[in-house]
């Protein structure tokens, strides 16, 4: 009986250092991350490798330190670690694209969608992404669920889809629906679009020049944050 408490006293104030050391590392990888101290987190991660917060600071110290394909590579392995975290996804479809990996960002963009349907920097991501790849009918697809989100970003390209016939049929009416909703929504440049279509007419909308005045005058004090 004694023998067995002595036992694991002595057990436990050998293991009491070392997690010290572990939880310094942490701290010490927290601290450096930012300043592109990967060899430090390299160490927190090896303490701790099923940690995805300490993965997540070693790859943003490895991506401060210019190591892009080794922050791929831990972005990658915490969307393994976390299966069910739309950010982790994030993370690394946004990193991938950073280094203009853009078909390679397509499965991790979609799974953050899947994952976080309420996040409006995954959907502006992926517009961006598809934009690129040229895959308009992704690009209109992404726009209108964020646009029906409430993000005005997503209601202006969602606009401008309707209005060319990008990625779906040419519809006047959606492309006036949207571009009113960004304008409305505080997107300056929607601001100036509607404007413009007041003073020619366009999109269904005959001339309206007291109209036009307001949504330039609008814009003018969106443009200098009085609105």
């Amino acid at each position: 009986m004694h023998r067995t408490f002595r036992t694991a006293a002595l057990l436990a104030m050998i293991a009491a250092p070392a997690a010290a050391q572990d939880e310094g590392l942490a701290e010490r990888c927290a601290a450096g991350a930012s300043r592109g101290d990967f060899r430090t987190c390299a160490a927190a991660v090896a303490a701790a490798p099923a940690d995805p917060a300490l993965r997540r600071l070693y790859a943003q110290s490895l991506a401060r330190a210019a190591d892009y394909d080794g922050s791929i590579g831990q972005y990658r392995e915490i969307t393994r670690l976390t299966p069910s975290d739309g950010r982790a996804f994030y993370e690394y479809a946004w990193m991938l694209a950073f280094v203009r990996r853009y078909a390679d960002a397509v499965e991790p963009i979609e799974q953050s969608m899947r994952l976080q349907p309420t996040h409006i920097e995954s959907y502006r991501a992926a517009a961006i992404i598809y934009e690129i790849i040229k895959r308009p009918e992704d690009v209109f697809r992404v726009s209108l669920a964020g646009a029906r989100l409430g993000d005005p970003i997503a209601m202006f390209d969602t606009y401008d889809c309707y209005a060319e016939g990008r990625g779906t049929a040419k519809d006047d009416a959606q492309a006036f629906h949207w571009l009113e909703k960004a304008a409305d929504a505080g997107h300056v440049t929607a601001m100036d679009r509607l404007a413009e279509l007041y003073l020619n007419g366009g999109l269904g909308r005959a001339a309206d020049e007291k109209k036009a005045e307001e949504w330039a005058t609008k814009a003018r004090l969106a443009r200098a944050g009085k609105l």
